[in-house]
């Protein structure tokens, strides 16, 4: 199956407009590579209306897991099935498949038992991932940022104890909306041991574009137990260029500005093993919003 296609056409479902690729003033070269962008609409089928986001991953049983926001999912719609966060299968290859809403939504295997959206979502063999931002549209996504995790294909979410809220971080409101770097089925074309993420920094709690636009880049490793207790983030590059890495509660300041002063925060760099990073996540899951 080729994830890619499959993955484009549930991208075409919340496609509105395609922005124009020669702006003028824009701060970066324009690409010698990529000089346009056209789109096959003939292969739109919009199985979906009015849900949206479409985060996609491709797991080992072959089939695609993604995720929606503010619908009823496949076959459903804002009236029928809706529901604040839901996650769907798709079956086939990129010329015939078949989609099911396997939590939340218009006749699903399972119901939705929390409210949020979700923007990363991805499959390591057969567990699958989830970030969850907030309780809520709007406003109440700035809220938390919470890791869930799914041992049976998406029918259930267990929390996973990592659990970002402003308090956490010093000098900055957070992260929002992260999500992850997807690396073919299953995870198995990855080049080391670890999961890499990325979300932008939250400035003003508004679903506009972030100003200055700052991005925290996270990483995991994903191939050990427990992996989800392990986050770090990328602080700036250290001596030989190597990444300076901060663990997740004692962040400082994200790295991709440059390196800077740290504040009581721990030093691990990329050739360091999984064992160079332990946060101290809380082991109880939080309360949960309504």
């Amino acid at each position: 199956m080729l994830a890619r296609n499959v993955t484009l056409r549930i991208l075409l479902l919340c496609l509105v407009t395609v922005p124009n690729l020669a702006v003028a003033g824009a701060p970066y070269p324009r690409s010698l590579h990529i000089t346009g962008i056209s789109w096959d609409m003939s292969t739109l089928r919009n199985l979906a209306p009015y849900s949206d986001n479409w985060c996609v991953t491709w797991a080992d049983n072959d089939h695609q897991y993604t995720s929606w926001g503010d619908g009823g999912g496949f076959g459903g719609n804002q009236n029928d099935g809706r529901v604040s966060m839901g996650v769907g299968r798709i079956e086939g290859t990129k010329d015939s498949y078949t989609c099911y809403n396997v939590w939340g939504g218009k006749n699903a295997e399972n119901p939705a038992t929390f409210k949020g959206k979700c923007y990363g979502l991805l499959a390591i063999g057969g567990t699958l991932y989830l970030w969850r931002t907030g309780d809520g549209s709007d406003s109440r996504c700035f809220g938390f940022q919470e890791l869930r995790k799914s041992t049976n294909y998406g029918a259930t979410w267990d929390y996973a104890n990592v659990r970002y809220v402003d308090a956490d971080f010093s000098g900055t409101k957070g992260f929002f909306a992260p999500t992850f770097l997807q690396f073919g089925k299953a995870y198995a074309g990855a080049r080391d041991d670890y999961v890499y993420m990325y979300a932008p920094e939250n400035k003003h709690d508004q679903w506009e574009v972030q100003k200055p636009g700052h991005i925290s880049l996270m990483r995991a490793p994903g191939r050990s137990d427990h992996a989800e207790n392990r986050l770090s983030f990328l602080h700036g590059l250290g001596r030989q260029r190597k990444a300076d890495m901060v663990v997740g509660r004692q962040r400082a300041q994200t790295g991709i500005r440059g390196p800077r002063q740290r504040r009581d925060a721990h030093k691990c760099d990329l050739q360091r093993g999984p064992e160079a990073i332990h946060p101290r996540y809380p082991a109880e899951e939080p309360t949960q919003g309504k």
